[in-house]
């Protein structure tokens, strides 16, 4: 099967060699999106399918705003945005947009690079997770670089206590992932230890629950 669906399953599986050989023979496939829109360089993003993503990418010279930017390909963003400023704040088919995959993905540098460029930073994802680049940034992986993400957005005032999908705030998340410096960084900055998501738990609770005792009591004790 050469088409899309061939495609995504290939992403999904992570067989990679079965997708070198497609696009050996249908490079064209490399802009394939799936029903919604999404382009597979993005899927391939999604599923954690680094080489995957970078063979489609290696077949195209034209990436748009999203598949730059879920690459980290910064100078092909700010290329893109200089040749038209509002794709900055774009949003993908699925609801991303650009500062927001900066933020998730951990990509540093074009994180510096579209803040630089003026990108909204409270703008929520437009789909039903109705996530802030606050909270992609705290669900970074890396520690590292999600502190210095958290901070820079909250020095330029991001909403620290913006709410995203089953009411959950940035401290929720970062309290959940054991962050402590990350939730000192809230604390001091607003957030609020009281608030509750959709299910009935405050930050301390989120912590008890996955294992961290100690970062609980910090939050049962803050003021």
């Amino acid at each position: 099967m050469t088409d899309a669906t061939a495609v995504i399953e290939y992403l999904r599986t992570g067989d990679a060699d079965s997708l070198a050989a497609m696009l050996e023979t249908y490079q064209e496939l490399a802009r394939a999106r799936d029903a919604q829109g999404v382009s597979v360089i993005c899927l391939a993003v999604y599923f954690g399918q680094t080489r995957s993503a970078e063979l489609l990418a290696a077949s195209r010279t034209d990436l748009d705003i999203f598949e730059a930017s879920v690459l980290g390909c910064v100078e092909r963003v700010q290329f893109l945005i200089a040749q038209d400023a509002a794709l900055k704040d774009a949003y993908s088919p699925d609801g991303f947009h650009p500062l927001g995959y900066a933020c998730f993905f951990g990509r540093r540098d074009l994180f510096d690079a579209l803040i630089a460029s003026g990108a909204e930073i409270n703008a929520p994802s437009r789909n039903p997770m109705k996530v802030c680049p606050l909270h992609s940034a705290v669900a970074s992986p890396d520690p590292d670089t999600a502190l210095y993400m958290a901070r820079a957005l909250i020095e330029r005032g991001a909403t620290v206590n913006a709410r995203q999908q089953g009411e959950f705030t940035p401290l929720h998340e970062a309290a959940h992932r054991g962050h402590p410096v990350l939730v000192d960084l809230l604390l001091a900055n607003g957030a609020d230890r009281g608030l509750r998501n959709l299910e009935g738990h405050n930050a301390a609770e989120l912590a008890r629950a996955s294992g961290r005792p100690e970062l609980a009591a910090r939050l049962d004790s803050a003021s």
